[in-house]
């Protein structure tokens, strides 16, 4: 996915800034909101570990959208949880469930949502 990403930009880059430019205007149009304490709760109830694989986050992580903005999500803190940057990227746009089921598929180590 990250591979696809990047060659995406290079062969466009005018279409992959819209698209950054889109999504930032889908999340202010979702609402919601969060603060530092909202994602350290987040952080502390998963252990500090990827919410999708359980990859030791080491205090970073990415926040990430359960139910996707451009599928009606917002960014209120029950619909937020943290991802090591790979889970982030290859879920892109899908569901957490979703997401879970992708990585079945494909034998990848799930861990409990």
């Amino acid at each position: 996915m990250a591979e696809n990403t990047k060659r995406h930009y290079q062969l466009d880059p005018d279409k992959s800034k819209a698209r950054a430019a889109k999504y930032q205007a889908q999340k202010q149009i979702a609402g919601g909101t969060y603060t530092q304490a909202n994602i350290e709760a987040i952080r502390r109830a998963l252990r500090d570990c990827c919410r999708y694989c359980g990859t030791p986050l080491y205090g970073g992580g990415e926040v990430d959208h359960v139910l996707p903005v451009s599928r009606g999500g917002n960014s209120h803190p029950d619909n937020l949880t943290l991802a090591c940057l790979t889970c982030n990227r290859d879920k892109h746009s899908k569901t957490a469930d979703e997401f879970v089921q992708w990585r079945q598929q494909r034998g990848l180590i799930n861990r409990a949502t």
